[in-house]
């Protein structure tokens, strides 16, 4: 089941300040670039060289994070990949981490040390130092997976982080980012001068539909008579 994006130019100016006339026309804009744009596969888009820092935007539920999981599982599973490291970073993960370092009056963690911190913590050592994985990132050998950008729900946090991003890619130009976040409360004008790559997710068609239902229940349902059940009861629906 292959999931379609379609390029999305960022936007030209910071939305959290245009007015409801600016946001309207700005959308109509965009509209119709969408019905212009060419579909891609995503996992074809995101594998090839020239997208290694990616903003991957859509609908809550649209599978995003679904995405993101499913490519660090089949690198996990899969010993002949021979890609980069996929790093998972859950952005509400660090903002719960960021809080707890200001309640204890603590240094607060950059992203990266904060990686470096759940490296160690998986592998049972100490943590990763920020170097170590900036040396990774520069060499090919790490991805970042930032998951959820728009649920650091304090707004100056979430932008600090979006700029932190944004140093890495000065910093590592050859560092591959991929970034998921829903429209709403995107720091569009953070990353879109910088050379991230900018995406829309796309919902599935009616076919697509079909096909991904069908695998979920012989995946979710090991009983035959259950299968047939669940199965008739779909199609009566006509999906």
């Amino acid at each position: 089941m292959s999931a379609f994006v379609v390029e999305r130019l960022p936007a030209s100016k910071d939305l959290g300040n245009a007015d409801a006339d600016e946001l309207r026309i700005l959308g109509m804009q965009n509209r119709q670039e969408l019905r212009k744009a060419s579909r891609h596969h995503a996992n074809e888009m995101l594998d090839e060289k020239r997208n290694h820092q990616v903003v991957l935007l859509g609908s809550p539920g649209a599978g995003k994070s679904s995405l993101l999981q499913h490519r660090a599982l089949t690198w996990a599973r899969d010993a002949s990949l021979a890609g980069p490291l996929p790093l998972m970073l859950e952005m509400r993960q660090y903002a719960a981490r960021v809080a707890r370092a200001r309640e204890e009056k603590q240094l607060q963690p950059s992203l990266l040390a904060w990686a470096g911190e759940l490296l160690g913590l998986s592998a049972g050592v100490a943590p990763v130092p920020e170097e170590v994985l900036c040396t990774q990132l520069l060499t090919g050998r790490t991805v970042l997976y930032c998951d959820a950008l728009d649920e650091i729900f304090e707004p100056d946090l979430r932008r600090a982080t979006a700029e932190q991003l944004l140093q890495i890619a000065i910093k590592i130009p050859a560092a591959r980012i991929v970034v998921t976040s829903r429209p709403v409360g995107y720091p569009d004008e953070v990353l879109g001068p910088v050379g991230f790559g900018h995406w829309l997710l796309q919902d599935f068609d009616r076919k697509q539909v079909k096909q991904f239902l069908a695998r979920w229940v012989v995946a979710a349902l090991p009983d035959q008579d259950d299968r047939a059940n669940v199965t008739s009861r779909m199609e009566s629906e006509r999906f």
